[in-house]
């Protein structure tokens, strides 16, 4: 049963609108719990929930009853950066959705039952995962265990919320190749700078990391790196340029392949650095996340490797990386 009324759209837009300021969640973080409920075969992309749940009630896709309840559910599991909401306010906002889209009686005994879960379990965690967060001395901010719906959430909602920049260097950066995320770079990428450093899937030092991985790997295979992850990233630099939009100053995206050895993932978010290990044995959304603050020594040392980086962009190798062959190549659309 699908909306059919735009006045219907915009009282859901205003529900959303109050539940989310309620939680304190971001869209990033909602648009994750909407994905979680619906499934790997009905989810939906970021600009799809933007357009469902955030923006004009004119535009389309409209809203189905399936989608209304993950929406609800999304305020039904707790996390880190949740406030656990007023029971009878969740209530009553999601009896007012319910009455908008007139839920079928399954779907509605569903809204009851998650309701009533939720309030047995005073909003239970979303992930089992143990995360752990430090004083306001600690250079450290968080450490995830590994690479799981939590941390990913994290990353997508500091990209959404940047003002500054990002920076990530690592292996494929396949994560931001998918479909969605890909959509949220090429918006940021007109507010901020972006740019992704890459290993060249040509290059020698690919053969000696997945040596050593203890999976099937997006790298291992050069055809697969280019169709499954490369293509993809051409793809967002044509789309970029066939797009006709205002860009604020500096901004930017840029895709980069180097042809030397990786140890560490980056990610530099604002004053925030992410970093993940690539171990022996180990694929590397296996490792611990450590998540360090801006203006500590521990922040300088990786922040300082993209600045080594981007030097090789802007000046070429020079001794002694010029004789070792170190490369850094701009990825063209």
């Amino acid at each position: 049963m699908i909306i059919k009324h735009n006045a219907q759209k915009k009282k859901i837009i205003e529900i959303a609108a109050n539940l989310r300021k309620a939680s304190c969640l971001n869209n990033i973080q909602i648009w994750g719990r909407v994905n979680e409920f619906l499934g790997k075969h009905d989810e939906i992309t970021y600009s799809t929930f933007l357009n469902l749940f955030t923006l004009n009630p004119e535009r389309d896709p409209k809203v189905s009853p399936r989608q209304c309840l993950a929406f609800i559910y999304a305020f039904t599991v707790g996390g880190e950066r949740t406030t656990k909401l007023d029971k009878v306010f969740l209530a009553g906002q999601a009896a007012k959705l319910a009455g908008i889209v007139r839920l079928p009686k399954d779907s509605y005994e569903e809204l009851q039952r998650m309701l009533s879960q939720a309030t047995k379990n005073d909003f239970c965690e979303a992930s089992a995962q143990p995360t752990f967060l430090f004083q306001d001395e600690c250079p450290l901010e968080k450490i995830f265990l590994k690479t799981a719906f939590d941390s990913q959430q994290d990353l997508l909602g500091r990209v959404e919320a940047a003002r500054q920049r990002f920076i990530t260097f690592g292996l494929t950066r396949n994560f931001f190749a998918r479909d969605d995320v890909r959509d949220l770079l090429l918006r940021k990428s007109y507010e901020i700078p972006i740019k992704l450093f890459l290993l060249d899937p040509h290059c020698e030092s690919r053969k000696d990391r997945y040596r050593i991985e203890s999976t099937e790997a997006a790298l291992e295979s050069t055809e697969r790196a280019t169709r499954d992850v490369i293509s993809p990233f051409r793809d967002l630099l044509r789309k970029r340029k066939s797009l006709e939009r205002v860009e604020a100053g500096g901004a930017c995206l840029q895709i980069y392949l180097y042809n030397f050895p990786c140890s560490f993932a980056i990610e530099i978010i604002d004053d925030a650095c992410r970093i993940m290990l690539y171990g022996h044995g180990k694929a590397g959304t296996e490792s611990p996340i450590l998540i360090f603050k801006g203006g500590t020594p521990y922040f300088d040392y990786f922040y300082g490797q993209t600045e080594w980086l981007e030097k090789l962009v802007r000046e070429g190798a020079r001794e002694p990386w010029k004789s070792k062959n170190i490369k850094i190549q701009r990825l063209r659309e």
